[in-house]
């Protein structure tokens, strides 16, 4: 071979998903992917909102199994919505309280939170 042979080098391009308005960014979920969770989250929130309307009276009995109700609910929600470990002594606290207190039974706090959590995820 000749020193002043001059080679073909071929350079595979390798270009980031999504950078050439292709596809998603790197980061960003599939449009499915987002579905998926508001649909969870609408569901979790009336799962919530549901065990908060049949606790509505203001009897001892009835706040301790609204309370009990409410945080299996809230280990439920913790588990559906992919709550952070260190948060979820807070999320079941939360439910808790929600739902053994009285008059909330007519607001679905729960079912809009958990949508402004969903939508706001990236």
């Amino acid at each position: 071979m000749k020193a002043d042979d001059p080679k073909d080098v071929i350079e595979p391009e390798v270009i980031p998903p999504g950078s050439n308005g292709d596809g998603p960014s790197a980061g960003e979920p599939v449009a499915s992917v987002r579905i998926t969770r508001l649909k969870r989250a609408v569901v979790s929130g009336l799962i919530l909102d549901m065990v908060d309307l049949y606790s509505f009276m203001p009897s001892p009995p009835v706040i301790l199994a609204g309370a009990a109700a409410g945080a299996l609910v809230g280990w439920y929600l913790c588990r559906t919505q992919e709550v952070p470990p260190a948060q979820r002594v807070w999320w079941i606290s939360l439910a808790a309280i929600y739902c053994a207190m009285p008059k909330t039974h007519f607001y679905p706090l729960a079912t809009l939170i958990l949508m402004y959590r969903a939508l706001a995820r990236r």
